[in-house]
């Protein structure tokens, strides 16, 4: 499906995402799984126990909207999209600036899905507004002072939930359908619900902020920690000058490498029986810090679809540019790219098979043809 309004070159032949190209890139984003888990979180465990589903129908009631699905347009039967957007948002700082930005499609049919993931600093040009980092638009919408935003606060929600979708849907060249938006509080709120993990510190970190509360103060090695210090061992990037000593600086690799352990070590804890005892509190640290404007029994189709999805029919893809000293600046060779593997799940029975890889012999083979052959 193309986009008339995009600005994206024609469609060619399927590409393969590239390896990630070197960025310099400053922008922290909150660990790209965790949103996912966000997502599952909202009835991960629901298959468990009748008595587990109908406490997440209320979670489900009290987070969606209550608009009808049509049989036929529900997550089982069709394949949906929707763009995932977690939030910097701190009482102290007031704002909204959105640090995870991905956009999913999900197939029924193939039990497959397609996860692209947006630099926070990423620049974008959208029409009707100034050119900006890809992480200001959502407040913009929400709280910047537009002449057709809708005075009424749940009305305003509602605008900026339609406008970032739109958005985003242009910039990738593909329909999205939902929207749903979670903070930081809801990742301290999951750990603690599961009484904090047992983490690997790889390092002491020490970083402060009076402006905002930041206080990140770790010692390197296994330990327990909470909610809130799990979420600053996953964002810790440099020390601060009121540091003493000062900590080393921390590369994307390293963050990725934290944000896998806290992942893996939160699913572990949501698979025992004793995290099952924990569920509710998972639930309400859900419900409590999720907005979204996905129908409730969509998310409930959503859930029971998906909830047996294997990791390995996930596709990630997270796009990588240079930095320029002010934006992430993406080739657009590489948004296409993503655009097609975002369509294919769109497809009605999801992505055209993979080319075979060729076996060894078959290679030296086809070497040994091209060599004749000149």
């Amino acid at each position: 499906m193309t986009n008339p309004n995009s600005t994206l070159p024609p469609r060619g032949d399927k590409a393969v995402i590239r390896s990630p190209k070197p960025a310099k890139s400053r922008g922290l984003s909150l660990f790209k799984g965790v949103i996912i888990l966000m997502v599952i979180a909202l009835l991960a465990l629901v298959g468990y126990g009748v008595w587990l589903f109908l406490q997440a129908k209320d979670v489900v009631a009290d987070i969606g909207t209550p608009e009808v699905v049509a049989p036929e347009d529900r997550a089982s039967e069709r394949p949906i999209s929707m763009l995932l957007l977690a939030t910097d948002y701190r009482e102290e700082l007031r704002s909204a600036n959105t640090d995870t930005i991905m956009v999913a499609t999900l197939n029924p049919n193939s039990k497959t899905a397609t996860l692209v993931s947006i630099p926070r600093d990423t620049y974008i040009d959208p029409e009707g507004l100034k050119p900006n980092k890809a992480n200001s638009f959502y407040a913009t919408y929400l709280y910047g002072s537009l002449k057709e935003a809708p005075k009424d606060k749940d009305e305003r929600q509602k605008y900026a939930m339609e406008k970032i979708k739109e958005l985003y849907g242009d910039y990738l060249d593909v329909p999205i359908d939902y929207v749903t938006v979670i903070d930081f509080q809801t990742f301290v709120d999951v750990v603690n619900a599961y009484g904090g993990l047992t983490i690997d510190v790889d390092q002491n970190m020490c970083y402060r902020d009076r402006a905002d509360g930041t206080n990140i103060d770790l010692q390197a090695g296994v330990q327990d920690l909470d909610g809130q210090q799990a979420l600053d061992f996953v964002r810790y990037r440099k020390s601060s000058s009121s540091c003493s000593p000062r900590t080393p600086e921390s590369n994307d690799f390293e963050r990725n490498a934290r944000q896998q352990q806290v992942i893996s070590k939160l699913f572990e804890k949501m698979k025992t029986p004793q995290g099952l005892l924990k569920v509710g509190g998972v639930f309400d640290a859900v419900s409590n810090n999720v907005k979204t404007n996905i129908p409730s029994a969509q998310i409930e189709s959503m859930i029971q679809t998906y909830i047996t999805i294997d990791n390995d029919k996930i596709e990630y893809i997270h796009l990588e540019g240079k930095w320029d000293g002010q934006y992430v600046r993406l080739s657009s060779e590489d948004v296409e790219e993503a655009s097609v593997h975002l369509n294919d799940q769109l497809l009605e029975d999801g992505p055209p098979p993979a080319d075979p890889v060729p076996s060894e012999g078959e290679a030296n083979a086809a070497g040994e043809a091209s060599e004749a052959a000149e």
